[in-house]
């Protein structure tokens, strides 16, 4: 199943995707719930590692369009809908 929009994991059941369209990472991207995120954002920033964590430290809960679900399910709060323009004013 491919995702047609970007948005927040709010609930998740095994949740795994294929973002290699977007990344080129070829092995699956296990998927947290927005809350977990944020807990261990808080917990690295707390410990005083927030500069020196590496990238994958912090859990992913972020499911952007074009990905696809390989395994499980959830709950995803729809951010963005569509191409993105940007303006030059």
């Amino acid at each position: 199943m491919e995702i047609p929009a970007d948005g927040y994991v709010l609930e998740a059941s095994e949740l795994t995707t294929d973002e290699s369209a977007m990344t080129g990472e070829t092995d699956p991207i296990k998927k947290t719930i927005l809350k977990n995120c944020s807990h261990k954002r808080d917990e690295l920033i707390a410990e005083g590692s927030k500069n020196t964590a590496g990238r994958h430290d912090v859990p992913s809960c972020i499911i952007m369009s074009g990905t696809k679900i390989l395994t499980g399910e959830g709950k995803l709060l729809v951010t963005v809908v569509g191409n993105i323009i940007h303006l030059h004013i």
